[in-house]
């Protein structure tokens, strides 16, 4: 159960990575987040 779990936090982690980011419009970047 532990690592099924663990599985799905990094399934959702890399889920969520892939997918547009809502809040941004235009060229993805990472300016202003570091």
């Amino acid at each position: 159960h532990i690592t099924e779990a663990e599985y799905k936090v990094v399934a959702r982690a890399l889920r969520a990575a892939c997918e547009p980011d809502p809040r941004v419009s235009g060229i993805p970047s990472t300016k202003g987040t570091l």
